[in-house]
Formats: C-alpha cells, structure tokens, sequence
C-alpha cells in the first residue's frame, strides 16, 4: 500500500549496481488485466536513477526513485454527495544495470501495491518498497462519531481484511453489512451506512414518499419511524471486534452543517459542525476614471470613478459544538486536507480550509472542546467559468 501524498521510494541495493529504471504502470477499476505481463498496457512513466555508494548505510551501491508524485497524478477526488473511493492500483517493474553483465537491463518481477489519496506523518518514517505502509481496517482516527439526528451513520472501511458491520441501538442489531473482497480498485475503500435504503435522511425518506414534512415534528416522527437508528457500530476483523460510539445532535437554535473531506487515509470522512454560524462577502475590485466631459459639460449623474471589475468569494466561519477528545485528530486531518465540501440546504459546495492555526485542545485544559473553522467557498460567487 501507498500514500500517494507522502514519498514512497523504490529502493535498489545490490552489488555492482550501476543503474536502474523503474516501469511504472497505474490502473483503475478492474486489476484482473494486470494478472499477466502480456496483458498490461505501456508504462506511463519510465524513471531512471544511477546508484551511488555511501558505506556509512550499506556496503553495496543503491538507487532509490520517488514514484508517489508523478502516480497521484491520475487520482481525481472529487464529491457530489455520492461516496466513491479513488484508490488505484500500481504496478512497477524494476530493470536493473549490473556492471560486467551481458543482460544490461536484466526486468525483476512485478510489484502490484494498493495507492490512497493519504499522506504519512513524519514520525512514521520513510514509505519505500522495503519499509511498506499498512492502512487500518477502519479509515478514520476516532472512535466517536458525531453526527446530526437527521442523517445516517457511515463508516469508510478497508475491504481485504474486514468482514462485516453491523449497527445497533440500544444493544439491537439494526442493520448488517457483509464486506465481501473485490477486484475493483473503486471498492478497496467501502463506504458502509446503516442506511437501507436510497436515501440518508428521514427529511429525503418524506420527500420519496411524496409526504409533507412539517419540521418542528420533525424529531418525533424521526424518532418513530427512523429506519435504522443507532448508536453503536460494532467492526468484523477477522474475528476481532472493534466497537465505535456513536452520538446523535440535535439540530438546537444553529443550522448544522456537513463538512466532508479526504482524511489521513485518502477516505472521505464526514464531520458535523453544529455551534453558530456566520457567513462573509469579500470583493476585489478593479477601477478606472472616466473621461465624462462632453462638449465643454458632463452628466452629475455620471460615475468618473467606474468599476471595470467586481469578483468576489464568500466564506463561512463553523463553530464544531462539543466534542470528545479522540476526535482532535479528524480536526487536525481536516486542516491537513487538500479537498474538502460542506452540504448546504442539500447541495454540495467545494470549500477550502481557510483557517492556518489549530490549537489542539484537551478535556483536562478545556472540559469541553469546540473548534472554529473559517471555509472559503472554492469559487468565485459571480459565474467567471469560461
């Protein structure tokens, strides 16, 4: 597996390496052409490094390329309120230059790995094909999940090694979810709700029945009727059990928002900010003076100082409302991320993270932790796509 955010070096060290090249191959979707050298197609890149020796690190001479780049070209995350995975596959092969060797550029066997949209931290060291990153089962780093009292639970697990989810409430199993593996590269990252049917919520569950929803029942009736209400999500690993909280909101005096964004992992995660909300206009523009004389005499109605442009870009500043301590480090992925959305009135909207600081806080300093985040809508608001 890869991180396609962080390096991840091919290394090479052998003796009398003058040499190497890498062919490197990206996949989508369907892995089943790689099970053949014949049937993969041209390498997108060939990457070619000479070695060097330092006997301060080993006695033979060794290369190492950095593949992540130029592979992390080919993803493309994107999000429209449907939870896809953009995992790719990878396959390189390694020819190597031996000094004193009749075959020059002697091909080694395929590598296949699996490569996220996720970064490494620094204190987890160098990724490279001897020192191999390994995904958690379960894609996100908190074991207490908020969510809105009108929206489902999800989860982003990885497929080759989990079995089964299965939500509860109160102790009940309400739903149950059998992972099953795949060849596909768009289902390595699963995205399980305790959802059965189409639609998330309670107010879309109204609205595909063709009912009336009057809001300030709203709850009462969720309560009621909710298709599948839970509180706990219990984790099949081979056998080993993981169990993660889950905690309702209520909507209170505050729109609550869903901010959702590609965590450590390359997973889209959901995250619910539910304090008070404020919304920013901010404009730029461009002026010019006019020449308003005309025949010895202008209109006093007339503008002298005139715009010639007006563009401008809304932000929006979300307070989170109280949350757990373990959930300090999805607030830190989420400034860490380089795609984010936030669901607004049912539609989805590209944001970026405007906000530079994050001071982590703790429940022995603070009792109770809150988290400001300023978003910068991605767009200017007057159409300008040409």
């Amino acid at each position: 597996m890869i991180n396609l955010r962080s390096p991840h070096f091919v290394k090479v060290t052998i003796a009398n390496l003058t040499s190497v090249k890498i062919e490197l191959h990206v996949y989508g979707f369907d892995s089943t052409k790689r099970t053949k050298i014949t049937d993969r197609e041209t390498a997108v890149y060939t990457l070619e490094a000479n070695s060097t020796t330092d006997t301060t690190i080993t006695t033979y001479p060794f290369a190492a390329i950095d593949i992540s780049e130029l592979a992390r070209d080919y993803i493309q995350s994107t999000f429209d309120g449907t939870y896809t995975c953009t995992t790719l596959w990878i396959d390189y092969r390694v020819r190597n230059e031996i000094s004193g060797t009749f075959d020059a550029w002697a091909a080694q066997p395929y590598v296949s790995v699996e490569a996220f949209d996720g970064y490494n931290y620094f204190e987890d060291g160098v990724s490279s094909s001897t020192n191999v990153y390994t995904a958690p089962d379960i894609l996100q780093s908190n074991t207490t999940i908020y969510k809105h009292e009108d929206d489902v639970v999800r989860l982003p697990v990885l497929q080759t090694n989990v079995d089964n989810v299965t939500f509860l409430h109160d102790g009940v199993i309400t739903n149950s979810v059998a992972i099953t593996a795949t060849t596909e590269s768009d289902a390595i990252i699963r995205y399980i709700s305790n959802s059965g049917a189409s639609y998330d919520t309670f107010k879309a569950r109204v609205a595909a029945d063709s009912g009336t929803l009057e809001e300030e029942a709203l709850m009462g009736v969720f309560n009621k009727y909710a298709t599948q209400p839970c509180n706990a999500v219990m984790v099949d690993i081979g056998g080993v059990y993981s169990k993660l909280e889950v905690k309702d909101i209520c909507s209170g005096k505050y729109e609550p928002y869903k901010v959702t964004f590609i965590n450590k992992f390359g997973a889209l995660q959901d995250l619910w900010f539910f304090g008070v909300s404020k919304q920013t206009i901010m404009t730029k523009k461009d002026k010019y003076k006019a020449n308003l004389l005309q025949y010895g005499s202008y209109s006093t109605t007339a503008h002298q100082s005139k715009v010639l442009s007006n563009v401008g870009k809304e932000t929006i500043r979300l307070n989170s409302g109280w949350y757990s301590e373990d959930n300090n480090e999805v607030f830190r992925q989420l400034f860490f991320t380089e795609s984010a959305w936030i669901t607004m009135d049912g539609v989805v909207l590209p944001v970026n993270i405007a906000s530079n600081d994050l001071e982590l806080k703790t429940s022995v300093n603070e009792k109770l932790i809150n988290y400001t985040v300023d978003l910068e809508f991605a767009y200017d608001k007057i159409n300008s796509v040409r």
